[in-house]
């Protein structure tokens, strides 16, 4: 949707470019704290044994 939004502010009047941050900071922002925060809430993963100790139980 930002590549709408953008393309209809370039040809409106200065108030939509004025807005046009938003459109781009919000989400870009939004990503940025998720993928800060879902490590903590989301904890640690458990313990699965990797490939190496897999083939080595066989």
């Amino acid at each position: 949707m930002r590549e709408r939004s953008t393309g209809t502010a370039v040809f409106a009047d200065g108030w939509a470019l004025q807005q046009l941050w938003l459109f781009w900071v919000a989400p870009i922002l939004g990503g940025a704290i998720a993928g800060v925060v879902y490590p903590f809430l989301a904890g640690s993963p458990t313990n699965s044994p990797t490939k190496r100790e897999a083939k080595s139980s066989r």
